[in-house]
């Protein structure tokens, strides 16, 4: 099973996760608040995306560049809807089913909207984003904790 949360800390988890930021292109201000938490604690987002303007004849262009981006994430974080409420293009969905098929982290904000969502277990679904921000930033900590351990017992260890 795939686990966005319940892995060891390694090295690259230590330094700074790179996190890509899925969601409907509606929600893109408020993705650029979490974007700036994430990095405020010292992680790298790759969605682009966030700084475009919506424009039909560069689609192409930026469909290219979200996949890049994706496939040089560490862990994918989807923003979901009530299914049937929003009508929306679904890119997030294809972007789910991207990172799924590279084995990436994956966490879902919001409610499982369709069947592929159920592949995740409930400890990387959150009904919020200050939820899964609240884990991360944890998650973040702890690592931070293990690594400052481990070099403190290599510091100890005589030549």
């Amino acid at each position: 099973m795939i686990s966005a949360l319940s892995f060891q800390c390694v090295p690259f988890q230590i330094k700074k996760m790179r996190y890509h930021l899925a969601a409907r292109y509606a929600r893109r201000v408020e993705l650029c608040r979490y974007r700036e938490q994430l990095l405020s604690i010292g992680d790298t987002v790759t969605s682009r995306w966030l700084d475009f303007r919506k424009m039909p004849s560069w689609s192409c262009g930026i469909a290219r560049e979200d996949c890049e981006d994706l496939m040089a994430a560490d862990a994918v974080i989807i923003f979901t809807e009530i299914p049937n409420t929003i009508l929306a293009t679904g890119g997030r969905h294809v972007e789910f089913g991207l990172a799924l098929a590279q084995g990436k982290r994956m966490i879902i904000v919001g409610p499982r909207e369709n069947v592929f969502h159920y592949l995740l277990p409930d400890s990387q679904i959150f009904a919020t984003w200050n939820k899964a921000f609240a884990t991360i930033r944890h998650q973040h900590k702890l690592c931070q904790e293990t690594l400052q351990r481990q070099t403190k017992a290599v510091a100890k260890v005589p030549p």
